[in-house]
């Protein structure tokens, strides 16, 4: 992997996995990055020295996604077994591990922000929420035709953004039953990342299509608002809206190749994962390539 400044200077290289990246997370300090792959290791980077300060085995399977609790404490990771694993940042250890998605991979995963709860997403097209404390499911979600890629929480905990194959985001209304109340649309291919910047009024999305898409999460609260004033929050009637993009609404200039996870850190930095292995580091109002 490689972090790239917004200048286009090469600030660190990260040697060690040798498949593809599926995912990276920042820790909430910004010491750490966690990476997955598909070597079937996550491994731990410390962000001044570049240095591996641990490579956690034991998925025994390619793994697809992972995350940082907000505390800074644990890691979780899904596998193309279908199952998660719990980790200690710290030191490594493995806490726990159980099946989340019978029929298919676990593609996507979340804590959140009260680290209570843990969101899934997988190849069999929906999404799960889970009781961390013990692994109890406590709603399913689906509206997505194809695997959910990528999805996350927002920090207040109000809704949930889901990333997939069908080409489109959805937003779900986590105080109204986890109900579907926008679908995103833009992208020509399969969105595969999607993260949220720090003021939570912007979604980031990447996607095969080579592009990185920046959406206005302003319109969401008039989707929901209306919604109610017409009746209509069932997941079977959703408001489909394509928010206004703010930069870069296509990216395929700045990078010739597919865009497989993206993470974003409180100062507008982000880390993109790309098909090929490499690792870029970007701002929001500057792009660059390696």
């Amino acid at each position: 992997m490689t972090l790239v400044t917004p200048s286009g200077a090469v600030q660190r290289r990260l040697r060690g996995h040798g498949k593809r990246i599926n995912a990276v997370r920042f820790s909430p300090a910004g010491d750490k990055l966690v990476s997955a792959a598909m070597d079937q290791t996550l491994r731990v980077w410390d962000t001044a020295s570049g240095e591996c300060v641990a490579t956690l085995r034991g998925q025994n399977a390619n793994v697809l996604a992972c995350d940082v609790s907000h505390d800074g404490r644990y890691i979780a990771s899904g596998g193309s077994d279908g199952s998660v694993m719990f980790w200690e940042l710290e030191t490594g250890a493995t806490l726990g591990r159980f099946k989340a998605h019978a029929g298919g991979w676990v593609c996507t995963i979340r804590f959140a922000p009260h680290s209570r709860l843990l969101l899934t997403g997988s190849t069999d097209g929906v999404a799960k929420i889970w009781r961390t404390r013990d692994a109890a499911q406590l709603a399913t979600l689906r509206g997505h035709t194809q695997p959910i890629l990528w999805a996350h929480f927002t920090s207040d905990g109000r809704f949930i953004v889901t990333a997939a194959e069908d080409r489109s985001l959805r937003v779900w209304d986590c105080a109204h039953g986890f109900c579907c109340v926008a679908v995103l649309v833009g992208h020509t291919h399969e969105v595969t990342a999607c993260d949220l910047l720090d003021d939570e009024r912007t979604i980031v999305s990447v996607s095969s299509d080579k592009t990185m898409r920046f959406y206005d999460l302003a319109a969401i609260d008039e989707a929901v608002a209306s919604a109610k004033a017409s009746g209509s929050g069932s997941s079977e009637q959703q408001a489909r809206v394509e928010l206004p993009l703010l930069v870069h609404p296509t990216w395929e200039h700045h990078c010739l190749e597919a865009l497989i996870s993206v993470a974003a850190d409180k100062h507008h930095n982000f880390a993109v994962g790309t098909a090929s292995g490499r690792l870029m580091l970007m701002t929001k109002n500057a792009t660059t390539r390696s």
